[in-house]
């Protein structure tokens, strides 16, 4: 006669357990960060100036951008540090439109953008009026 009831308890068990209501849920991934030096030797002040699309549009050829694909929907921080004088800084989608831009006098730049799937974003600082090299830091957050 035990044995019944044992049996149904290992049943029932098992059902609650392929349950998927009763699923513990997925931790998110950790957040992704990156540092990536960025060279700019030629200064191209003509952004302030032009801004049509950007600060970054100014008349000298630009500086290939640091690509970064976002794995999921999420939260991009991007900021630009480590030089001297005057840099901007613009995120553009894969078609080229701009996605977020700053220009804030000083020795730092900083955009946050919420992204809703895998896309690649390209992180393009330029150099306005100053030093050479700067340091994009990115941390990317899966929403």
């Amino acid at each position: 006669m035990t044995r019944l009831p044992i049996a149904l308890l290992l049943v029932a068990g098992l059902a609650a357990s392929a349950t998927p209501g009763l699923a513990a849920p997925k931790p998110k991934p950790k957040p992704i960060s990156q540092e990536v030096p960025f060279t700019d030797s030629t200064p191209d002040y003509s952004g302030w100036a032009i801004g049509e699309d950007s600060h970054c549009a100014g008349v000298l050829p630009r500086e290939e951008p640091y690509v970064f694909t976002a794995p999921a929907a999420g939260t991009l921080k991007v900021a630009i540090s480590g030089f001297s004088g005057e840099w901007a800084l613009d995120l553009r989608d894969a078609k080229g439109r701009v996605l977020a831009e700053t220009d804030v006098l000083g020795g730092f730049e900083a955009l946050t953008i919420k992204l809703k799937r895998k896309t690649p974003v390209s992180i393009a600082p330029c150099n306005l009026a100053g030093s050479p090299e700067a340091l994009i830091s990115l941390v990317f957050t899966y929403a």
